[in-house]
C-alpha cells in the first residue's frame, strides 16, 4: 500500500533520505507537558498552548489544531494516533522514508485536516527558536486540500515534540514557534505566562511565606480568566503524593468569572502567610496552582503548576 501512495502523493514529499541510526521520541506524552507557540505579526502576537492531561486511564491532548477538541493519544513505537470517540487515525509515523494519508471523512470537527498527505521529508538538522537549540530534528511536511488554509510544515525535535508549525490564514502565512515547554519535568525557554515560587525558608516552620510571582514575558497585554474568585492555590503533599495541607479547603469562593491583566513584562505577585499542620520529619512537596481557564481568551485546560521541594527538620 505504500508504494501505492508513492505514486500519488506531491513531488515534494519523495527523494529524501534520513539516516535515523536510533530511535528518538518527538511526541513526549506525560502528564503535565505544556507547549506554548508565538506567531508576531504586523498587527498582533498571536499565541496558541497545547497541554496533555489525563482522564480515566487515557492520555488526551488539548489546542493541537488551535481548536476546542481534544484528542486521546495512542503511542506504538515511531507511529503517533489520534482517537476520537469513533476512529483513530494516523497524526505522524516518525520513521525514515515514513509518507502516510489521514483519511477522508474521519470523525473530527478540525477542517483541512481529513485527506491530507503527510511526509517526513528531513531529518538530523538544528533548529532554533525563542525557546532555545535544538538539535536532530526532523520536517514534516504537510499536502491537504485546503488549499488556501491548513498546515504546511511542521518541525519537530527529539524528547521536547513540536517547535514549529507554518499554516495559512485567511489573513496569510502564520509562522508559529515555540516560545516555552515544561515537556516530562524539563523547561525551554521563557514562559509568556512564567511561575516562580518560593517559601521562605525553604525548611518548614511554625508560619510560612509563600512568594507566587506571575510573569508575563511578552511585549503585549495579557489577560487572565478565572472562573471562579480563586486564582491560586496551596497544596502540600508528603514524600509519598499525600495531601497534608490545602489552602484553599474551607473556604468559599464566588461562582463568577473573574479576570486579571498582567501588563507587558510586568508581573501579578501575591505573598500568602500559611501556617501548616504538625508534620513528621522528612521532605515534602509544595504545589503551587494557579486555576487560569483562558488567556487572551485562549482556553487552558489545566491549571498552571509548578512544585517546589521543602524540608521540615
Amino acid at each position: 500500500m505504500k508504494y501505492f501512495l508513492l505514486l500519488i502523493i506531491p513531488s515534494f514529499l519523495l527523494g529524501h533520505t534520513i539516516p535515523f541510526s536510533e530511535f528518538l521520541d518527538f511526541f513526549p506524552i506525560q502528564e503535565g507537558n505544556i507547549w506554548v507557540y508565538s506567531a508576531s505579526t504586523s498587527f498582533s502576537e498571536d499565541y496558541f498552548f497545547i497541554q496533555v492531561y489525563k482522564k480515566d486511564n487515557s492520555l488526551f491532548i488539548s489546542n493541537y489544531f488551535n481548536s476546542k477538541e481534544d484528542f486521546e493519544i495512542i503511542k506504538r513505537e515511531s507511529e503517533v494516533f489520534f482517537a476520537t470517540e469513533k476512529e483513530k487515525f494516523l497524526l505522524y509515523e516518525f520513521e525514515k522514508g515514513s509518507i502516510w494519508h489521514i483519511p477522508e471523512n474521519i470523525s473530527i470537527k478540525t477542517p483541512c485536516i481529513s485527506d491530507s498527505f503527510l511526509g517526513l521529508t528531513e531529518s538530523d538538522f538544528t533548529y532554533s527558536t525563542l525557546g532555545g537549540v535544538f538539535n536532530d530534528c526532523v520536517r514534516v511536511l504537510w499536502d491537504n486540500p485546503c488549499k488556501d488554509a491548513g498546515i504546511i510544515e511542521e518541525i519537530f525535535a527529539p524528547e521536547v515534540g513540536l517547535i514549529k508549525r507554518v499554516e495559512n490564514r485567511i489573513f496569510g502565512t502564520y509562522s508559529y514557534e515555540l516560545v516555552y515547554a515544561n515537556v516530562n519535568g524539563i523547561s525551554y525557554g521563557n514562559a509568556s505566562i512564567s511561575l516562580d515560587t518560593g517559601i521562605f525558608p525553604e525548611y518548614i516552620s511554625y508560619q510560612n511565606l509563600v512568594k507566587i510571582e506571575l510573569k508575563n514575558n511578552t511585549n503585549k497585554e495579557l489577560n487572565l480568566t478565572f472562573p471562579t474568585t480563586q486564582i491560586f492555590d496551596i497544596i502540600l503533599e508528603n514524600e509519598q503524593g499525600e495531601e497534608v495541607y490545602k489552602w484553599s479547603s474551607g473556604q468559599e469562593f464566588l461562582q463568577v468569572l473573574t479576570g486579571r491583566r498582567i501588563l507587558p513584562y510586568s508581573s501579578m505577585n501575591l505573598s500568602i502567610l500559611v501556617s501548616f499542620p504538625k508534620l513528621e520529619k522528612g521532605m515534602y512537596y509544595l504545589k503551587i496552582l494557579i486555576p487560569v481557564f483562558q488567556i487572551n481568551s485562549i482556553p487552558v485546560k489545566r491549571p498552571l503548576m509548578t512544585i517546589i521541594t521543602v524540608y521540615n527538620p
